[in-house]
C-alpha cells in the first residue's frame, strides 16, 4: 500500500526549504529502537512530492455576506476570494496544486485536493 501524507508547515520559508529537500526524492527519518525509545535509527525513505497547496493565512472580514455568491477562484492558488478585498473566504476550497505545470489537463494531474473548513483558527 502507498500512502499520501499531507503536512502543514506554518512558516512559508521553512515549507519552501522542506519542499526543496523533498525534490531529491529522498528523506531521512528517525525510528525509535524499542518501546522505551532511548536509541534511534536513522532510516532513508524514498518519497515523491506529488502535491503542494497554499493555505490562506488572511481571510475576508467584509460585513456583506452576499459577497460569497460573487466570489471567484483565484488564479494563483485556487482559493475562493472576495471580489471586494481579494482575500480568501473561509469555507470550502479546491486549492491549486502548485506542482502542476500550467495548462495541465485535469485528467493528467497526479494529485487533486478538496479542502473544507479552511478558515482562521
Amino acid at each position: 500500500m502507498a500512502r499520501y501524507l499531507l503536512i502543514e508547515i506554518d512558516d512559508n520559508d521553512k515549507a519552501e526549504a522542506f519542499m526543496e529537500s523533498m525534490k531529491a526524492g529522498k528523506s531521512f527519518v528517525t525510528v525509535p529502537n524499542g518501546p522505551e525509545a532511548r536509541e534511534y535509527t536513522v532510516v532513508e525513505i524514498q518519497a515523491r512530492t506529488v502535491g503542494l497547496f497554499g493555505k490562506p493565512t488572511k481571510f475576508c472580514e467584509c460585513p456583506d455576506q452576499d459577497q460569497r455568491a460573487a466570489a471567484s477562484k483565484g488564479a494563483k492558488y485556487g482559493w475562493r476570494v472576495c471580489p471586494k478585498c481579494n482575500l480568501a473566504l473561509s469555507g470550502f476550497h479546491e486549492p491549486k496544486n502548485l506542482l502542476d505545470p500550467e495548462g495541465t489537463p485535469p485528467a493528467e494531474k497526479p494529485f487533486y485536493l478538496m479542502a473544507r473548513g479552511l478558515g482562521p483558527r
